[in-house]
């Protein structure tokens, strides 16, 4: 049973239901077999196809995916060595659609039974979700696993939820530094294994002298990719663009600039609807940013839908809602210097990504932790903020 309502969480939920089931061993194939019969029933699905990260996420479980990580990063010994910690609890973002999926993908395959708390906001894609979930595993062979996985929604200071906190025996949280604080010291388990995914920021490292020479379908296709990577989520998303490095040798600066928002614009004009109260946060972000660093900030508006920023400390701010930092660069090994101490992903246009790796050697330190091209920023992988879900989930037994 799904308790997909807060009145059904908080009446009815049946604790016995998860915590009398027994673990399983990581990657194991009856869960690899699970994700990939999910993954052909949304792929089959018209009305999943409408939705970019829906989407995403059912490529992300076909079984030669899966089958391709398990090869390319975990040890030969690993199916028979590493179990399920017992039940995991995860709490995902409220405005981020499919990134619970993904968290229970990878509690699911570390061997682990899942308690995953869905969003707060009711969007189209979880409902769609939880149809082919609740049709899979109605199939003999996987009704194990509808005893073993289940989805609430709880209030936000749920008793219920807090005594689940003290009882699991892993915790992913991911969220704004406030949610990451308050779970921590929430009570727990000695041998509670955590996960914490706080606030982080993304970029764009935009080749503009490249970007002049696109056909007009190549450039219809990167603004799809960026508005998929950013309005989507409205950069809600920790590895959602909010700053944009131009870079060229030429000085193409402005021109690929204004050839780039122009043709943005066109499509956002057809793709994207901006709130009436989303006009007015932008407004009162940008006075935030002034207040918060105590500087003039100066605003580009190509339209209503995009607005540029240059701000001197722009470190402090993170800018939403189609809003976005500008920056030109004309050094590639400037780049790392120019990152905020969060920097989570950089997404990139018209380079070889080894060119930027290379411009961070001898640095200090790189707090950068994806490089991933234009359209891929939403892709989240097994490997997130550094850390192997798989391996963290899991525990060895000799």
């Amino acid at each position: 049973m799904q308790y997909d309502d807060e009145f059904l969480f908080e009446k009815h939920f049946n604790h016995d239901e998860i915590f009398n089931q027994s673990v399983d061993s990581a990657y194991n194939e009856l869960a690899v077999m699970f994700l990939s019969e999910l993954s052909k029933s949304l792929l089959k699905d018209r009305l999943a196809r409408q939705f970019p990260d829906l989407i995403t996420f059912a490529y992300f479980c076909r079984k030669s995916n899966l089958l391709n990580f398990k090869q390319m990063h975990l040890d030969d010994s690993f199916e028979s060595n590493r179990f399920g910690w017992g039940v995991c609890l995860h709490i995902t973002p409220a405005n981020i659609p499919m990134n619970f999926a993904f968290s229970f993908i990878m509690g699911l395959l570390s061997g682990n039974n899942n308690i995953v708390r869905l969003p707060s906001t009711k969007f189209e894609q979880i409902n769609i979700f939880l149809g082919h979930f609740n049709r899979v595993v109605g199939i003999d062979s996987f009704k194990s696993l509808g005893k073993k996985n289940i989805f609430v929604r709880t209030k936000r200071d749920s008793n219920n939820l807090i005594n689940l906190v003290s009882q699991v025996s892993a915790l992913v949280v991911w969220g704004g530094n406030s949610t990451v604080n308050k779970f921590r010291h929430f009570d727990k388990k000695p041998t509670c294994v955590e996960a914490y995914f706080p606030d982080r920021t993304s970029s764009l490292l935009m080749n503009c002298d490249q970007l002049l020479d696109l056909t007009p379908i190549e450039m219809e296709k990167i603004c799809v990719d960026f508005f998929n990577d950013t309005y989507l989520v409205d950069q809600n998303a920790c590895s959602s663009a909010s700053i944009i490095f131009w870079y060229s040798q030429h000085n193409n600066f402005a021109k690929a600039k204004t050839l780039f928002s122009k043709n943005l614009n066109t499509y956002l004009a057809q793709h994207f609807k901006l709130k009436t109260i989303s006009r007015v946060e932008k407004v009162i972000d940008v006075l935030r940013y002034c207040e918060s660093t105590n500087s003039p900030v100066q605003i580009e508006k190509t339209s209503e839908k995009l607005w540029y920023v240059n701000a001197q400390h722009y470190k402090k701010i993170k800018p939403k809602l189609g809003v976005f930092v500008s920056k030109e660069l004309n050094d590639l090994n400037q780049l790392s210097t120019l990152f905020r101490t969060n920097e989570q992903t950089l997404t990139y246009f018209g380079f070889d990504p080894k060119d930027i790796k290379a411009s961070f050697v001898k640095r200090s330190s790189c707090v950068i932790d994806r490089i991933v091209p234009l359209g891929k920023a939403l892709d989240i992988g097994l490997i997130w903020d550094g850390k192997n879900m798989i391996y963290t989930l899991s525990k060895y037994m000799n």
